[in-house]
């Protein structure tokens, strides 16, 4: 999957100093476990941060950039899911401008549930 993202058009790396502090992916589909929606949209597949550069903007930087993106590659929403049991991530999507639109739950030993959002654009 890693090797797909590479060779894809969506991958950006934020760096600080020179280092890696975090990264994201974007896609135009969902993943297989979130339904799909009748806008033209773009998936925010993959946001990571290097948690001792916390509090330093890196990840609503890379949702910009997605945003950014999204818009110029001509979608009407932009799409995230995380843990839905983590309220203060859920809490950080929300101040990004997303709003919660779907749930789902993964059927795997250790299952968990999702939420997915939205940021209409």
């Amino acid at each position: 999957m890693v090797r797909q993202w590479v060779r894809g058009t969506g991958l950006r790396i934020a760096e600080c100093d020179g280092r890696p502090v975090g990264a994201s992916v974007i896609v135009g589909e969902p993943p297989a476990h979130v339904r799909p929606t009748v806008l033209r949209e773009t998936y925010l597949l993959l946001l990571i941060s290097d948690r001792d550069a916390a509090g330093h903007g890196i990840g609503s930087s890379l949702v910009s950039r997605a945003v950014s993106d999204a818009r110029d590659n001509g979608s009407e929403v932009l799409r995230v899911d995380c843990w839905a049991d983590a309220p203060d991530l859920v809490a950080w999507y929300e101040r990004q401008g997303f709003v919660r639109s779907d749930t789902y739950t993964v059927d795997a030993p250790g299952g968990w549930n999702g939420q997915v959002f939205e940021l209409k654009l």
